[in-house]
């Protein structure tokens, strides 16, 4: 549940400095602002600003306790001239909760609060070739005023895209799409041709270069929350890795025919392999995806909104089971455990982990190898229909329909035409060249 809020802050709240409280970790509401807001029976909710900016989302929201407005306060609210519909939905904080919420720009009656998970932010980087009209590869480190900062950059002798991280896929595209056409570092490399995709070798010089497509998959703050209280150091570690796991087995695993075999297990010998992650500000840097889904900007919403509509399906399921910590461990997990383990090609822990049984993404650690790093996979009708039944289970699914129908419609067409697809960027952003799809 997402409901509108006005904020107000209490002196009261300030003033109360019980040691077993802390006050700017609560909301206090009266009785019938509850009811009103649907939060009668809610310990918790979420508080963020919706000022149009996913800045808000991402660094303004905050996890509260839900306790009794001050009587005093209900009835200094009361006698103001506030209407009877605005005095229903009505949150009082402390004043520092409500300048951490409201900032400078945000206004105390433009606020959400949840009850449940609603949102999962995404964001990526992801890196493209620039070759030169020869053929061969041209380091984008040493093009002319072309940074290694700022949304279009170097990342050494790769070209790298940093879009704005987006709730709405449509907008995080979008900001790809923004970049490509008006960011003014873009002039320094319009000589060369924009090629993306999976796996490159240089002529010149004979490097082998893999492309990465790294998704970031934002942490709801009622996960980060459990994460701290779980008194588990490893428990962040192992809360990404399963998700990292899902991912691989409904995502990176078709990916690996639409990107091609070959180049998918030559780019994993450098990186991206099964295993390969990385948390970064709190959040799962998804790395085994290749750049290949930026290739196209509806090549980019069909794989990227599957990834969040799997990513969000965890995060709601996690939700669902009070956060139970039993969901994501075995009884051998629970001490002195190394979570990067799990990815061991010995292991076989998947098979025990309720979360990942849950979504169906229980394959030994062994198999990933050897289907993710080696290539040994058949994607026959039985691996379509198998992935089809896996994502239309999700609790997800018809949020995300568009992007997740086309994705497996990709992945179930052959390799001859797949083959086809064009990987010059400039062509499918800047020219508006249809999809094969």
């Amino acid at each position: 549940m997402k409901s509108q809020l006005i904020l107000v802050p209490s002196k009261r709240m300030d003033s109360n400095k019980k040691n077993d409280r802390n006050e700017d970790k609560l909301i206090r509401m009266g009785v019938k602002a509850r009811e009103n807001l649907g939060l009668k029976n809610d310990k918790s909710v979420e508080l963020w600003p919706d000022g149009g900016d996913i800045n808000g989302k991402i660094n303004h929201n905050i996890l509260v306790l839900i306790f009794q407005a001050y009587s005093e306060d209900l009835k200094e609210l009361k006698n103001s001239d506030m209407s009877l519909e605005e005095y229903n939905r009505v949150g009082f904080v402390t004043t520092k909760t409500f300048r951490f919420i409201c900032g400078k720009n945000a206004d105390k009656d433009n606020i959400w609060i949840a009850d449940s998970i609603e949102d999962t932010v995404i964001g990526a980087d992801p890196e493209f070739i620039l070759m030169k009209k020869d053929g061969d590869i041209q380091y984008a480190g040493q093009v002319q005023n072309f940074g290694h900062e700022g949304e279009l950059a170097n990342d050494g002798p790769l070209a790298e895209v940093r879009p704005e991280p987006a709730i709405n896929i449509k907008d995080f595209v979008g900001n790809i799409q923004k970049i490509f056409e008006s960011n003014p570092r873009r002039d320094c490399i319009m000589g060369y041709d924009w090629i993306g995709g999976c796996f490159f070798n240089s002529q010149g010089e004979r490097r082998e270069f893999a492309v990465g497509g790294h998704a970031h998959i934002g942490t709801p703050v009622q996960i980060t929350e459990f994460i701290n209280n779980s008194n588990q150091d490893h428990m962040k570690n192992v809360i990404f890795a399963c998700l990292q796991k899902v991912l691989d087995e409904y995502i990176s695993i078709p990916m690996l025919k639409i990107e091609g075999k070959e180049d998918g297990v030559r780019r994993r010998h450098h990186y991206g392999q099964f295993g390969d992650y990385r948390t970064d500000h709190g959040r799962l840097e998804y790395r085994t995806l290749s750049g290949m889904w930026l290739v196209h900007p509806d090549l980019a919403k069909y794989t990227m909104g599957s990834v969040k509509a799997v990513s969000h399906a965890f995060f709601k399921l996690a939700e669902s089971k009070d956060y139970n910590k039993n969901m994501f461990l075995t009884k051998g997990m629970h001490k002195n455990f190394e979570p990067y383990s799990m990815f061991d090609q010995r292991s076989d822990v998947w098979k025990d982990i309720e979360i990942v049984k849950a979504m169906g993404a229980s394959r030994a650690a062994s198999e990933m190898i050897d289907i993710l790093d080696k290539g040994i996979i058949r994607f026959d009708k039985t691996f379509i229909s198998n992935l089809k039944e896996k994502f239309r289970s999700l609790s997800t699914y018809n949020m995300y329909s568009e992007s997740i129908d086309a994705f497996i419609e990709l992945a179930s067409m052959p390799v001859t035409q797949l083959n086809k697809i064009d990987r010059d960027i400039k062509h499918n952003w800047l020219e508006g060249k249809e999809f094969i799809i």
